[in-house]
């Protein structure tokens, strides 16, 4: 069993997400970018990363990995047009693909999961300037096996 830590969109708040990273307890971290620090920061701190829009020079832009057998696709959401809409289809589309059981973006600051077509879509919400009433969040998957066991998201002050 694997908790895995999901941060999105720190921009420039980063010693909130360094106490997160330091407080929280899980096995695998993952950003899915808008750090707006240096790619070799966020490489540092994460054990998985993709860049943001407001992330210059990052190497990886997409990603995807595989946790306790669940194959895994990560990106911002930018280079997919994931934003603000109400519609997950570029979510899912990213998510075919890739051929993966979990998509994970950031981009849209607003905390949401949805099982749709066989897969999960998240997005963790923001470390910073949350969009929503939710405030600012990040998410725990717990992951065992193949299977998604929990699904948490944690708000922050």
């Amino acid at each position: 069993m694997k908790r895995v830590l999901v941060t999105s969109d720190i921009h420039g708040r980063w010693e909130k997400a360094l106490e997160i990273l330091a407080e929280e307890k899980y096995d695998i971290s993952i950003d899915l970018g808008d750090s707006e620090q240096t790619e070799s920061w966020v490489k540092e701190n994460f054990d998985h990363y993709v860049g943001g829009n407001n992330d210059w020079d990052f190497s990886i832009e997409e990603k995807v990995i595989e946790i306790e057998g669940i194959r895994i696709a990560i990106c911002h959401g930018h280079t997919r047009g994931i934003y603000k809409q109400p519609s997950y289809d570029e979510a899912i589309a990213f998510g075919q693909d890739l051929e993966a059981q979990i998509v994970l973006h950031g981009h849209s600051h607003i905390v949401r999961h949805k099982y749709t077509n066989g897969m999960l879509v998240l997005c963790p919400g923001s470390i910073n300037r949350s969009w929503t009433e939710h405030g600012n969040t990040y998410a725990i998957l717990t992951l065992d096996n193949k299977e998604i066991k929990n699904i948490e998201f944690k708000k922050i002050g």
